[in-house]
């Protein structure tokens, strides 16, 4: 049997392609629907022989309500009633595989955070901002920085991130990491005086930014200009659907981006198609705006942005944002 974290970690794969799937469902795109799905068979396989194996640590799930899940999916596939399969998995997959990573959360302690990989990991995200840096003096043409300036910029990007994390001092500020129910993380973050607000949903985190990253690839482009980086999840989605293509996000918090390297996986930072700014100010998506060619698209994660004022170019791309503020 493999250990609970490998278990753990393969149940949010698959919850994943659980949800790509069902959008693909409601879609009638059930050939990519299919394909999600059949990702996940070794897993429930896995996942299934663990819970009866070591009934003392899963009692509280059923072999019974399993065996009966499994046939009723296996049915549905015979008679290629997608519908139904989709609904399957929806209320019953879903909830069995959540509960069961419920019963993990309450057992064991995943929210590591090792020194040695936090370093490695802000190593890694200076040189994507320089990356981004180059791409945003290179994408304004005429326009460009002045070198001293330019160089200047990039010292204080770096310097930002090279601050010391401070778990205490981001708790008391409103900053904090959480599981969700499917296993993954979201983040709070300081909103103005108010609250902290959420930055990623408590509940099917692949499915919300997966929606998103629908949206904004409506029109493929050779490269999209994103501002907000929360925990990755949209970008990632946003990855997976335009492989080809070259994504900068620019993100106005360093605390966002430290967090992320502390808790977070930190798959993105191999990624060279991707580009991180920190941009503290929003003086510099501002700039990246005002020089879009037609081919590049301009995507706004709104929980990052509703956190302080924008400038007058990120403003208009979500017009609607003063009428719900003001809601």
């Amino acid at each position: 049997m493999k250990n609970v974290r490998e278990i753990f970690e393969e149940n949010i794969k698959m919850l994943g392609y659980i949800d790509r799937a069902l959008i693909y469902c409601r879609q009638c795109r059930y050939d990519k629907a299919l394909y999600m799905i059949s990702q996940t068979g070794d897993g429930i396989n896995t996942l299934c022989d663990a819970i009866i194996k070591d009934p003392e640590y899963f009692g509280k799930v059923s072999a019974d309500s399993i065996s009966e899940m499994l046939s009723g999916i296996l049915e549905a596939r015979r008679k290629k009633d997608y519908i139904l399969l989709g609904d399957l998995y929806e209320l019953q997959v879903i909830s069995f595989i959540t509960g069961v990573q419920q019963i993990i959360l309450n057992k064991e302690d995943f929210l590591d955070f090792t020194p040695e990989v936090y370093t490695t990991n802000i190593e890694r995200m200076k040189a994507m901002a320089g990356d981004g840096l180059n791409e945003l003096n290179s994408a304004l043409g005429d326009q460009a920085i002045p070198e001293d300036e330019f160089i200047r910029t990039g010292v204080n990007s770096m310097a930002l991130l090279d601050q010391p994390l401070e778990p205490e001092n981001l708790l008391k500020r409103g900053y904090s990491i959480e599981f969700t129910s499917c296993g993954m993380l979201t983040m709070r973050a300081p909103f103005g005086e108010d609250e902290p607000i959420y930055l990623h949903t408590n509940g099917n985190i692949v499915k919300e930014n997966f929606m998103l990253a629908q949206e904004w690839s409506a029109a493929k482009a050779s490269k999209y200009i994103v501002f907000g980086f929360g925990l990755g999840y949209h970008i990632n989605e946003l990855r997976l659907l335009n492989p080809d293509a070259q994504i900068i996000v620019y993100e106005s918090d360093p605390n966002v981006l430290k967090l992320y390297a502390a808790f977070a996986d930190g798959r993105l930072l191999d990624d060279r198609k991707i580009s991180i700014v920190p941009d503290p100010g929003r003086t510099l998506i501002e700039k990246r705006l005002g020089v879009l060619d037609k081919d590049e698209g301009v995507c706004v994660h709104y929980p990052s942005m509703r956190r302080e004022p924008s400038g007058q170019r990120l403003s208009l791309l979500v017009p609607w944002s003063q009428v719900v503020e003001e809601l």
